[in-house]
């Protein structure tokens, strides 16, 4: 069965070419994967995934469930994604991000000898991205502000 995309992405990625950004931040329990899985077949890919470059930000459980139904037999075109905008490092030593390993992107260079990449490490371009989960509105527009004041092209999303 081919499982039907009902949203739309900026870009579409096979699915092949997403990365886990660091490892399975979230464990998915089996029961909560088959309810995942059934619901991506009855009403299909339903929204985008968030990506900085082709590293997954935001939809790692529903990229590894439609990873699990393709083992199964079933199918799918390329994934609707959103890129995010942002200059990772700039804000390294200002941000608090204790599950995420920003050291691994210093020097232009992906790839800690684990993960997705098979230890090698990996150029990337100029241009980096990130999505930053604010505790309000107010801490929202702040951070906003701040990162327009340094020239960082960025936008607000709200979820």
């Amino acid at each position: 069965m081919k499982i039907k995309i009902t949203c739309n992405g900026s870009k579409y990625l096979p699915i092949g070419k997403l990365k886990n950004f660091q490892g399975n931040l979230k464990e998915l329990r089996a029961d909560e994967l088959e309810k995942l899985k059934r619901s991506i077949l009855k009403y299909g890919f339903s929204f985008p995934v968030f990506v900085w470059q082709s590293w997954i930000m935001d939809g790692h459980q529903r990229i590894f469930a439609v990873k699990e139904l393709l083992k199964e037999g079933h199918t799918i075109g390329d994934i609707p994604v959103v890129e995010i905008e942002a200059d990772l490092l700039e804000f390294k030593d200002d941000l608090e991000l204790p599950e995420i390993n920003l050291d691994r992107f210093i020097d232009g260079y992906l790839g800690d000898g684990e993960g997705d990449n098979g230890g090698e490490n990996e150029t990337i371009e100029e241009a980096y991205q990130i999505l930053v989960e604010c505790d309000g509105e107010e801490q929202q527009l702040e951070l906003l502000t701040r990162f327009e004041a340094e020239g960082v092209k960025c936008r607000a999303l709200i979820s």
